[in-house]
């Protein structure tokens, strides 16, 4: 077996456009993906906020299968 897992359980927030500048500025190929229609994309994205609390990791590639929950 050579398997992974990660969850994070926590709150999602639509952060509307609070972010938009800064994730287009950094995200050079969405600039590309909306060639021509740039501005009107901007309203229609929004950008989800997510504020983690609890995290767990389930490994199955190792013996003992490693199993660990944490807090953020």
């Amino acid at each position: 077996m050579d398997s992974m897992g990660i969850a994070i359980n926590g709150k999602a927030y639509d952060a509307d456009h609070k972010y938009q500048e800064k994730i287009l500025a950094k995200n050079l190929y969405l600039n590309q993906i909306y060639a021509g229609h740039l501005e009107e994309a901007k309203e229609y994205m929004h950008t989800i906020e997510i504020m983690p609390e609890v995290g767990s990791i389930y490994d199955i590639r190792i013996k003992p299968i490693y199993q660990r929950k944490f807090e953020f």
